[in-house]
């Protein structure tokens, strides 16, 4: 009886969470979206993507985000909605691979006179500029009758 106790629990768990597995198992809506974004990316910084085929990529994407943001206006797919955008995927997918695996590859850029780096600049010792020194003594000394003063500049 314990097990039956057990096991009735899960069960009914278990068929309440199978419609929900296609939804995590396949990584939700935005995975081809990021894999597309790192795709175009690492193309670029490898130069096998150039400037043209990257503006018509990301002009590609654009498109493709306003169909899926215009398939789901409404707040679900229908099957034909779903159909499409997965056919648009796929074809963006193929325009990727074609970007990358064609035989254009973007040229470096390097500037037209090279002119070669400045050295790394000495430690420069300052030097505060200071008189000599001079010593002043004076003094006085006096009465009403009287008075003595005197003073000495010594080098």
């Amino acid at each position: 009886m314990k097990k039956a106790h057990l096991l009735i629990p899960a069960l009914i768990t278990g068929m309440l969470l199978v419609p929900a597995i296609p939804g995590f198992a396949f990584g939700g809506p935005g995975r081809y979206h990021r894999n597309y974004e790192r795709r175009i990316e690492r193309g670029v910084t490898n130069g096998t993507i150039t400037r043209g085929e990257y503006r018509r990529l990301e002009r590609e994407q654009r498109h493709l985000r306003y169909a899926r943001r215009r398939a789901w206006s409404d707040g679900y797919l229908t099957w034909r909605e779903r159909e499409r955008l997965l056919r648009v995927n796929r074809r963006f997918n193929r325009h990727i691979y074609w970007a990358k695996h064609n035989r254009w590859v973007a040229v470096p850029w390097r500037p037209v006179c090279v002119v070669a780096p400045l050295p790394p600049p000495r430690p420069v010792r300052v030097r505060y500029w200071a008189p000599e020194p001079q010593f002043h003594i004076s003094g006085f000394i006096g009465d009403p009758s009287w008075a003595l003063g005197w003073s000495f500049n010594l080098p």
